[in-house]
């Protein structure tokens, strides 16, 4: 029903110019979830793809992983797999495990914007991040270092 809804959407501007407005996190399954038709919306030429980090997980919503939290996001993103057919990679999966790790949206919130603001790449980082190709290497989950 959501996908026959998204269609109508797209077929309603083909006829006129919109701005749609994304509020996104990027450590939000749900989002990681629906990126596929968020990419098909950018990918029409009558639509302006206008991003909003969501702040989800920022401030004093930082999330250590603990038992409690790696289970809400396991379950969580099986329920985004099995509606959606995105898949959680196996390095996703290893890092659930760790116990050092903090998620912190505004790092990578912050680099999308800027990705997006000096090269119209927004969407494009948000999809690196989601899809966890760059998480380690800029450092947007760590261990300690967000806690201070």
């Amino acid at each position: 029903m959501l996908l026959s809804h998204f269609w109508n959407f797209i077929f309603l501007c083909e006829t006129r110019a919109i701005t749609l407005h994304y509020i996104f996190d990027p450590f939000c399954g749900w989002c990681y979830g629906a990126s596929p038709l968020i990419e098909i919306a950018a990918s029409q030429p009558n639509i302006k793809l206008q991003l909003h980090g969501g702040v989800m997980l920022t401030g004093h919503n930082r999330v250590k992983i603990d038992d409690q939290w790696r289970q809400f996001l396991l379950d969580t993103d099986k329920q985004v797999a099995g509606i959606t057919g995105q898949a959680f990679g196996d390095n996703y999966h290893q890092m659930l495990q760790q116990n050092d790790v903090i998620l912190d949206s505004l790092p990578p919130i912050t680099a999308i914007i800027t990705a997006n603001k000096l090269a119209d790449k927004g969407l494009a980082m948000l999809k690196a991040i989601q899809t966890r190709t760059i998480l380690m290497v800029f450092g947007l989950v760590t261990k300690t270092f967000y806690c201070n």
